[in-house]
Parts: structure tokens; sequence; C-alpha cells
């Protein structure tokens, strides 16, 4: 089985790129380990809160904060890998060009338009040296 994991991965690495496959192993796992370590300081907190009514069974509470503490993080460890590895071979790359930005045609046209705001006596923002009432402003 872990021949077949190692030959599948090597075909994905080879499909997708060495360079690209190092930064999908990044993204991947800088998103796994985020999410999940969400989840264990949720679990840490319930825990402290909860622990506390131990005390009532004649129970160390700080022994089984440490103890129940230890075993969260156990279970997180667990959950990072086996998501991790899950993910990788799970995850798809598709290339798409990214759409451009429509730029102002006119440039002269936007920058006196923003002049509006400026009020009509000020100066043209086109260079022209008139007032924008007189050039652009008509």
């Amino acid at each position: 089985m872990i021949e077949y994991a190692a030959e599948v991965y090597e075909n994905r690495e080879k499909e997708i790129g060495s360079n690209d496959m190092r930064i999908v192993e990044r993204l991947v796992m800088l998103k796994v380990i985020d999410e999940l370590w969400k989840e264990h300081l949720t679990a840490m907190d319930h825990l402290r809160q909860s622990v506390g009514l131990q005390a009532m069974r004649q129970i160390d509470p700080l022994v089984i904060y440490k103890k129940e503490g230890h075993a969260l993080f156990q279970a997180l460890t667990d959950s990072i890998q086996h998501d991790l590895v899950h993910s990788i071979f799970k995850i798809s790359i598709s290339r798409e060009k990214k759409p451009r930005k429509d730029r102002p045609r006119n440039r002269r046209r936007s920058l006196c338009s923003r002049a509006k705001k400026w009020g009509e006596t000020i100066l043209c923002p086109c260079g022209s040296g008139k007032k924008y009432k007189h050039c652009c402003g008509k």
C-alpha cells in the first residue's frame, strides 16, 4: 500500500511539477493546521471549563487537565497527518488566466471627472493650465 501511495504521489508531482507541488503542499498544510488548531483551542477551552467539576469528585483538576490535554493534542497531531495526506491526494489544480482589469480608456477624462469632486474653480488635472470649468468641465 505504501509503494502504491508513493507511486501515485510521484505521478501527481510529475503532473503538477515539482515547484508547484511544494507550493500546494505548503498551502494545504497551512489550511489544515489552521482549521484543526482552531478546533483544538476550542476543545481545550471546553476542557478547562469542565475540569473544575472534577474537584467535586475529589480528583485533582490539574492532573485531569494535563491528561486530557495530552490526549487532545495527540488527537490533533493524528488529525493533521490524516487530513494533510487525504487533502494532498484529493486536490486538483487548474490553471486559469486571470482576467485583466479594465483600465480607463482616457486617463485625462478619469482625472477630470475627479476634479468635479474637488470643485470647478481648481486647475484642470489634464495639465492644460486652465480652470476645470473652462477646460474639461464644459
